[in-house]
């Protein structure tokens, strides 16, 4: 789950306590790509991803590419 993967991240953090997220957005569009190249993993909206990381991190960046990527960047509160 996306909660589990934070709680994860969060015991083995570096140091620095950055953490960089990179994915695609969840929309019809990448739901199609995925279905056409037969991936049926869970994916969760970017919305579900930041919400859930700004509650570990403070978001310091966040961009978008032609709706179909995001990343971010957070600092360890």
């Amino acid at each position: 789950s996306l909660y589990a993967t934070l709680d994860y991240l969060e015991s083995v953090k570096h140091h620095s306590g950055i953490i960089v997220i990179a994915s695609p957005m969840k929309n019809w569009l990448t739901d199609l790509y995925f279905k056409l190249i037969g991936d049926k993993n869970k994916r969760h909206s970017h919305q579900d991803i930041l919400s859930a990381v700004s509650k570990y991190y403070r978001i310091t960046l966040y961009r978008e590419w032609l709706g179909l990527y995001f990343c971010l960047k957070g600092r360890h509160k």
